[in-house]
């Protein structure tokens, strides 16, 4: 899942890609490194919080269109 600048959430799984996302072919690197670059700014979030941002690009509310 994405969460771009432009306020578009996109998601992409084993079955779809979004227009600017596709699923990663190498190992994700640790938060740790991803904030080493000052170009990002990555953070844990819990199992609840992916869940909500996850069902929210999936099926946007009408009021965000």
């Amino acid at each position: 899942m994405s969460n771009g600048n432009n306020g578009r959430v996109g998601e992409t799984d084993e079955d779809h890609e979004a227009d600017s996302i596709g699923l990663g072919r190498i190992p994700i690197p640790s938060v740790d490194e991803i904030n080493r670059d000052a170009e990002f700014s990555a953070s844990e979030i819990s199992r609840e919080e992916f869940d909500t941002a996850w069902a929210g690009a999936r099926y946007p509310s009408e009021s965000a269109r």
